[in-house]
């Protein structure tokens, strides 16, 4: 198995050629809000502009030179067709950006395949294309940039010596202030890094030692995640090839197609955060209209809903013979989570960047304001916090309860005030203790969903169930 890194370093410039087609040729620069260089074209790159330039700066060294700004979206698009002629060779391909994707290419051949699914990028996308091959993600990458729109390969064992002259300016998982500490002691490459004591090391950088001489030898086996193509849930409805007008038909299709949904994503604990209705007309020819929920979802009821609102919007205006329903942006996010650090709005950019934007800003925190800063939710004793104004959790209660269980003890249903709901899932669960009368007494917390009354925490202690918050 190795891991395989593509990089198409103008994939911004080719999204702009492909808006203005009179732009291919020119020196061109893309430039961010704050007026700084990201992605040049060739042309411009032999006229000495460089990334990170201000605007200013770049048009002084090129006369010529056509600024126009970065189109993330249409980077994006652009990038898809290179994710989808990967996924064909593989089933692990992850996008890291526009311009870098990695892939797992397992079996015989792998470089003469690589070279294959190269051609092929060449060919859709118009521009060069550097491939590396290596064991691990981080030595494909250096390789990839050492390619001259070709393939490099490292060999399994000679990590450490091809990694050896790369110079720690280029390798991004080093922060600013390291690499200055490491150039003020005559560290300036990997290889540089190799040769120092293992111990020194350690006491000099701390848990930044063992990263450093993980880089040096080839970097951590961090697998390749499937995030292309995106998971997806979908569900169709025919009519028979009859061209349905009626509302109510139109309704209740949509409304198998969301029960069927739902069902799939209950199945796997999931939610989704995208859904799209698409129709079929009589000529073949297809409508669809996707949405970003503004909360995970995966109740039949509210993906009808939201299904019917799509239809509305859509207004289609003649007859349609299938309804197709398809739920996308899967996760196990609940229905009550916040919307944090979400800048993917409108389904722009990658669909995994939610996650990794919330892990670099946790990471960014803890470095600026310490490690203890920044604490998970699921580690505290919440039994105590039900009464703050900010806590989902609002109304607190301490009434007895009828609990039916599972055989593993799990509640599956509650009854309170001749009224009873149906336990859908357990969200946490812990235990609390506290002395009374010289003796310790436990008590085991159970937070579940429950349908249709929402989240509530369930208190069992001694054999007997009480209700200890609920939802406002």
């Amino acid at each position: 198995m190795s891991v395989a890194c593509f990089i198409v370093p103008h994939m911004g410039v080719v999204a702009a050629c492909r808006r203005r087609p009179d732009l291919a040729g020119s020196p061109l620069a893309l430039v961010d809000e704050k007026g700084r260089v990201v992605t040049v074209s060739p042309e411009a790159d032999r006229a000495g502009v460089h990334l990170g330039q201000a605007e200013t700066a770049a048009r002084s060294l090129c006369r010529d030179l056509v600024v126009v700004p970065y189109d993330r979206e249409g980077a994006d698009e652009a990038a898809r067709e290179m994710w989808d002629i990967l996924a064909v060779e593989t089933s692990y391909v992850e996008p890291s950006s526009p311009e870098v994707c990695y892939a797992e290419i397992a079996g015989l051949q792998v470089l003469e395949r690589s070279e294959v699914a190269a051609a092929a990028i060449r060919r859709q996308l118009g521009g060069p294309v550097h491939v590396g091959l290596g064991r691990t993600l981080f030595v494909a990458r250096m390789a990839a940039r050492q390619a001259r729109d070709g393939v490099v390969a490292v060999p399994s064992g000679m990590e450490a010596a091809f990694l050896a002259p790369i110079p720690l300016a280029g390798v991004e998982e080093l922060e600013g202030k390291l690499k200055d500490a490491l150039a003020r002691l005559g560290v300036k490459t990997l290889g540089d890094v190799a040769a120092l004591d293992r111990q020194d090391l350690n006491r000099r950088f701390k848990a930044n030692g063992e990263k450093l001489r993980a880089l040096a030898s080839g970097g951590p086996r961090t697998p390749v995640r499937p995030v292309w193509p995106p998971r997806f849930v979908e569900r169709r409805a025919h009519f028979d090839d009859r061209e349905v007008e009626d509302l109510l038909l139109i309704e209740e299709a949509m409304r198998r197609c969301a029960a069927s949904v739902s069902e799939t994503l209950l199945a796997g604990h999931e939610f989704c955060r995208t859904l799209t209705l698409s129709v079929r007309f009589a000529d073949n020819t297809w409508q669809a209209l996707p949405e970003r929920l503004a909360l995970p979802l995966n109740r039949p009821e509210p993906l009808y809903r939201a299904a019917l609102r799509l239809y509305k919007r859509m207004e289609p205006g003649r007859p349609i013979t299938e309804v197709r329903l398809r739920a996308a942006d899967l996760g196990p996010a609940g229905g009550i989570q916040l919307a944090l650090l979400d800048d993917n709005q409108s389904q722009r950019g990658l669909p995994h960047e939610r996650k990794r934007r919330l892990h670099k800003a946790l990471e960014t925190i803890g470095k600026r304001f310490g490690a203890a800063c920044v604490r998970h939710a699921g580690g505290f004793d919440t039994g105590g916090r039900t009464d703050l104004w900010t806590y989902p959790l609002g109304h607190r209660m301490n009434v007895p309860v009828d609990v039916v269980t599972n055989d593993a003890g799990e509640p599956v249903r509650y009854r309170l005030r001749e009224c009873s709901w149906d336990v859908t899932s357990i969200q946490n669960r812990w235990c609390e203790a506290e002395w009374d009368w010289e003796r310790m007494r436990e008590r085991t917390i159970y937070r579940v969903e429950t349908w249709p009354a929402g989240l509530c925490e369930l208190s069992k202690q001694d054999g007997s169930w009480r209700i200890a918050a609920i939802a406002d």
